[in-house]
């Protein structure tokens, strides 16, 4: 698998042991479940996910004080590890040019996203998913929600999964050894 997905959890480190032993083996059970369960479905509303995903689980073990967010450029990739519960998950959408996100999550972009989204946009259609730019705007999305929504301010963990998308679509067109995919990880 061409898949990269890094779950960045803000936290006080003392919650440490407990947050190992009760949340992420949990929630890696789960997660591989909302994975097999998700199979082939190509749509972009978080209500398909049949399965907790890991965020579903930090929210339940904080009694939903946590934030949580995802952020890829493919829709399952920033879905999947947010979750139901999640605050939102984000990704590009290429006949926009810009972030999106779903009306599962909110009614509209937060005012924060329109104003990345202007400094990221690039013509609509433009595919950046197969190019190592998708993996730098991926990147400052990810900062930007870091920055925008504070997360790992409080005494509460906080959770940023994101999908490095880029290497996956990359390494299906060129092959997981071929330059293209070097120069994503690379960047």
């Amino acid at each position: 698998m061409n898949w990269s997905t890094l779950p960045t959890f803000c936290m006080n480190l003392r919650n440490l042991p407990t947050f190992c032993m009760n949340l992420w083996t949990l929630a890696t059970f789960y997660m591989n479940l909302g994975l097999f369960l998700w199979n082939q479905v190509q749509c972009m509303l978080c209500g398909n996910l049949l399965a907790t995903g890991i965020g579903d689980m930090l929210k339940i073990a904080t009694d939903y004080k946590a934030k949580v967010f995802g952020v890829a450029l493919k829709d399952r990739a920033a879905i999947l590890p947010a979750g139901h519960a999640a605050d939102a998950a984000y990704w590009w959408d290429t006949s926009a040019g810009h972030f999106i996100s779903s009306s599962y999550y909110m009614d509209k972009l937060p005012e924060w996203v329109n104003r990345f989204n202007k400094t990221v946009r690039v013509k609509p259609g433009t595919d950046i998913k197969c190019s190592p730019e998708g993996v730098t705007k991926t990147f400052q999305m990810a900062k930007a929600v870091l920055d925008n929504e504070q997360l790992g301010q409080d005494d509460v963990t906080d959770m940023l999964a994101i999908s490095i998308s880029s290497t996956d679509i990359i390494g299906h067109a060129y092959g997981t050894r071929g330059a293209e995919n070097k120069a994503a990880y690379m960047r």
